[in-house]
């Protein structure tokens, strides 16, 4: 027996006007137990709202870490992502939650920016799921779920989107502007924004203001220095601000980004220590992932480290312990194409199926779309 659809909206309400919540509200309200508006300005604290509407945690400069929060804090066993004054029209309701009844992990929903263009966008999640919405400049499962390939629906139920609503973009630079925003939110706003000397210049305001912050907060401040300067490709600065870091407070963040600069300066031995070290669960969970979660992308690195080192045989078992453990996660399984290009697909299920089961093995190549050709070919000799 199917379990009963229990819906959970979380709306991004920061472009949202008081009378424009209500018009996006009016059309869920007979259908949704539970609507989380993730908000921005203080105004919505002041706004009453029916029962079933709750109001999603504060921001602090992170997107993806506050719709992480607000995901985590769901109640219903499937969710719908909306943006500021967009609606599902009432007439479609029945066939979305029809579509929601299947086999899908999600659903990708056509969303009209205008009145002559629509794309495809994930809007639609069930629960529980292994995907949370880090490494999102806003809500976006996609990069977790498609790294998995897992099972998304294609349906025609349209959301509208109403002309009187703004981008939530300027919002966002008007905050960066304001005084009274700490710079602290500034510095990961604009990190999360990709504003890499913009994020470093507000980081280093808060760091050399009189009234010096926390100890925590100065360990998070110089986190986002490194990893600004990572997304400069800065390579050398930022092992130099890790160095630091790690010396007073090794964090899964500052060792995933001391990695990553390792590989960056092709340092391959040290990176594929840190790597494995976080893999392993050395350093604890991280805070600020991008995008997914923590072990598999710290092993894939590992792996990725040692085949620069040529270490075929320590890059192969480290990827066959993904596999076995994930063994739906494409990237493991390009990265293993790539370390064995020449392998007839004979040889490579051989020793595929020493540690992972067949049926997964089979199951992940018939869930495959736009397959690569090493992909392709292994999958026709599989026959799915």
């Amino acid at each position: 027996m199917e379990q009963p659809l229990r819906w959970t909206i979380l709306v991004n309400s920061w472009a949202m006007g008081v009378e424009a919540v209500w018009q996006a509200l009016e059309p869920l309200a007979d259908s949704v137990q539970d609507i989380v508006w993730m908000e921005l300005g203080s105004w919505h604290r002041q706004v009453e709202l029916p029962p079933q509407c709750r109001l999603g945690p504060a921001w602090q400069g992170s997107f993806a870490e506050q719709y992480d929060r607000a995901y985590a804090q769901t109640t219903g066993n499937v969710v719908l992502l909306l943006e500021g004054g967009e609606i599902v029209r009432r007439m479609d309701w029945r066939q979305l939650e029809e579509a929601a009844q299947g086999s899908f992990e999600a659903l990708a929903l056509p969303v009209a920016r205008d009145k002559e263009s629509t794309h495809q966008e994930i809007r639609v999640l069930k629960r529980p799921a292994a995907v949370g919405f880090r490494g999102a400049i806003r809500a976006n499962s996609g990069p977790e779920l498609l790294a998995f390939c897992e099972p998304i629906g294609d349906i025609d139920v349209e959301v509208d989107a109403s002309e009187a609503i703004c981008s939530w973009a300027p919002v966002v630079q008007d905050l960066l502007r304001d005084d009274k925003v700490p710079w602290e939110i500034k510095a990961r706003a604009a990190l999360e924004m990709r504003q890499y000397s913009v994020a470093m210049d507000w980081a280093k305001r808060a760091l050399g203001r009189r009234a010096l912050p926390s100890s925590q907060s100065q360990v998070a401040l110089q986190l986002i220095e490194a990893q600004a300067l990572l997304g400069q490709e800065r390579f050398k600065d930022t092992w130099r601000l890790c160095v630091s870091l790690l010396s007073r407070h090794p964090s899964a963040d500052a060792v995933y980004t001391a990695a990553q600069a390792l590989m960056g300066l092709e340092r391959f031995e040290e990176a594929a220590a840190y790597y494995t070290q976080l893999g392993s669960g050395l350093y604890g969970k991280r805070q600020f992932q991008e995008p997914g979660a923590d072990s598999y992308r710290a092993w894939l690195g590992a792996a990725r480290a040692f085949r620069a080192m040529r270490r075929d045989k320590d890059s192969f078992d480290i990827l066959i312990h993904i596999l076995s453990e994930y063994p739906f996660f494409r990237e493991a399984w390009q990265e293993m194409f790539r370390l064995l290009p020449a392998a007839e697909p004979k040889e490579l299920y051989a020793l595929l199926t020493h540690s992972i089961a067949p049926s997964k093995i089979r199951e992940f190549f018939s869930r495959l779309t736009h397959p690569t050709e090493p992909e392709d070919i292994f999958r026709h000799w599989l026959g799915v």
